[in-house]
């Protein structure tokens, strides 16, 4: 099958006109290719559920247009366990644990989070030797993941329904949940910005991250602390 723009705006069509706002076509040569071969045609607004695949892998291509895609692993991987034992890697724990990944192609982009699952006792039971200061700094590279979410212009797409700005307000609000790690900081999210949203704003977010003086430890009383010219 050969793939033309006319075919190309067929579908985005019939994506717009369905309730669901998307519309896949079936790429198979026959019934007989066991694969999943589709090409789909997705619209901001549409919800796409979370889904497993058990027994398969999963390639997607884009060809234009942009989509965040999060994934999530129920088995928290040994490398990180690994890497904090070995105090000359241990500054790039953050990057295994929470990383956003820009593929760009022909000025496209695509979001990538990824989450791990896993009981909390799991956690608390590992070896793992860690101070307040690792996990301060744990706590700011989500905390920028979360300012990407609020701020970034390349989120607000997702503003522009009302199923994406609950997307964008649960990913951002899990994202800063506030005491994880015995670290309390002032910056979760409850507000997500649906207009305004530009680089400058993004950078003056993840400055205030940066600032030492905005996390705490869980032990240590509540502090008296207003964020400076906070949005």
């Amino acid at each position: 099958m050969i793939i033309t723009q006319a075919l190309l705006d067929k579908l985005t069509a019939e994506a717009k006109a369905s309730p669901r706002l998307r519309m896949n076509m079936d790429l198979r040569n026959s019934d007989a290719d066991q694969s999943q071969r589709m090409l789909n045609a997705i619209e901001p607004g549409t919800i796409m559920p979370i889904h497993r695949h058990r027994h398969t892998s999963e390639t997607v291509a884009g060809d234009k247009g942009q989509v965040p895609v999060t994934t999530m692993d129920l088995e928290f991987p040994q490398s990180v366990w690994d890497n904090a034992k070995n105090p000359v890697i241990q500054k790039y724990l953050c990057a295994d644990l929470f990383y956003d990944n820009h593929s760009e192609i022909n000025m496209e982009v695509v979001d990538e989070y990824r989450w791990y699952l896993c009981n909390s006792d799991f956690i608390a039971n590992q070896e793992c030797p860690l101070g307040h200061n690792e996990y301060v700094e744990l706590t700011k590279s989500r905390l920028t993941i979360a300012n990407a979410i609020m701020y970034h212009p390349r989120m607000g797409w997702n503003t522009r329904s009302k199923e994406g700005m609950v997307h964008l307000k649960v990913g951002a609000k899990s994202i800063s949940k506030n005491g994880l790690l015995h670290v309390l900081h002032l910056f979760e999210r409850e507000q997500v910005l649906d207009d305004n949203r530009t680089a400058r704003i993004l950078e003056r977010a993840n400055e205030r991250v940066k600032a030492e003086r905005y996390f705490r430890t869980e032990e240590e009383k509540e502090w008296a602390m207003a964020l400076e010219d906070c949005e």
